[in-house]
């Protein structure tokens, strides 16, 4: 599968150390040109996990670049616990690894994040009286299609994904992060109420739930 590149990494007057097509053959150079070692299963890469141009790494670009060659065949890179040696693993793995780089971030606290697409996980505390679900709900179709956001009491919202998409995530949690007014706060414990209120007439009654069959349900057997 070859994809077209839009963006050449290339810088005029540069003195290239390396170039590459196929993705182990980029892998390959970027330890060339840093030093760092990539660990990966033998037959990780597809033999048609290739660019459609040549990719040219130094030493100083070879981080971004390799990242961002990554991500477009949805593979992605992070640091082991053994200096100078990363490991690379397929973009839906990235739920299994819980030792990724982690940043704090609040209203007030902007971490300076990796200008990569490496996976990386953030804890946002809120302020006192923001509702953080709200926010959770509202960011997750901005996320990669691995990507996770939970939102925790305390007002604490967690991200797993790649730094790029946190990055662009973190401006509008820190706008949206305003506590509700008192007014706002009444609103919403009388909704919670009704919404309550309803669902307990819907369970003495019997009546299915509009998200689906009950907990008691049971198929019939063909």
């Amino acid at each position: 599968m070859k994809i077209l590149i839009g963006v050449l990494f290339l810088t005029h007057g540069m003195v290239y150390a390396g170039t590459c097509k196929r993705v182990v053959d980029c892998v390959k150079e970027a330890t060339e040109v840093t030093g760092i070692k990539y660990l990966y299963p033998t037959k990780m890469f597809d033999a048609k996990d290739e660019l459609n141009t040549e990719m040219n790494l130094t030493k100083e670009n070879a981080d971004v670049v390799l990242s961002e060659v990554l991500s477009m065949f949805d593979y992605m890179k992070m640091p082991t616990k053994v200096e100078n040696t990363w490991e690379i693993i397929p973009g839906r793995d990235i739920r299994y690894h819980p030792d990724l780089p982690s940043f704090k971030a609040s209203k007030k606290l902007i971490p300076n994040l990796p200008n990569n697409k490496d996976p990386i996980h953030l804890v946002y505390q809120a302020q006192a009286g923001t509702e953080v679900g709200d926010i959770a709900r509202n960011l997750r179709p901005f996320l990669s299609r691995y990507g996770r956001i939970i939102d925790i009491k305390g007002g604490i919202i967690i991200l797993i994904d790649r730094a790029s998409n946190i990055g662009q995530c973190l401006p509008i949690i820190q706008a949206a992060d305003m506590p509700l007014t008192k007014e706002e706060k009444l609103a919403r414990e009388k909704a919670d109420s009704r919404h309550h209120e309803m669902e307990l007439a819907r369970i003495k009654s019997g009546k299915p739930s509009d998200h689906g069959p009950g907990p008691g349900h049971h198929p019939k057997k063909e």
